[in-house]
């Protein structure tokens, strides 16, 4: 169980740093919009985030097919990491609208 507790964790810290690192750049570009610097970083952010996102949600897909006891907790872990991807979407929008 306690590797099981630990993917919870990881997976709770992987969600939440997704999306306050995603925040910090989004805002960041738009403070300071001339730097191209933070746009590539962003751009490389992103796709990273993407891969370790995905893994995370194997590993979280995988633990409740061992884990079937803990599959509320799982998926709501599963949530918080999915949730970065409507506001990744939201973000991505309104950048290209401030082009």
């Amino acid at each position: 169980m306690n590797l099981l507790k630990d993917i919870e964790i990881i997976g709770t810290y992987v969600a939440s740093i997704s999306l306050s690192a995603g925040s910090v750049l989004f805002f960041w570009h738009l403070c300071f919009p001339k730097y191209e610097l933070i746009f590539d970083i962003g751009q490389y952010y992103v796709v990273w985030a993407f891969f370790v996102n995905l893994a995370m949600l194997i590993i979280l897909i995988s633990a409740i097919a061992v884990y079937k006891q803990r599959r509320p907790k799982l998926l709501k872990v599963i949530g918080q990491i999915l949730f970065n991807i409507p506001v990744a979407i939201l973000y991505f929008i309104i950048l290209i609208a401030l082009l």
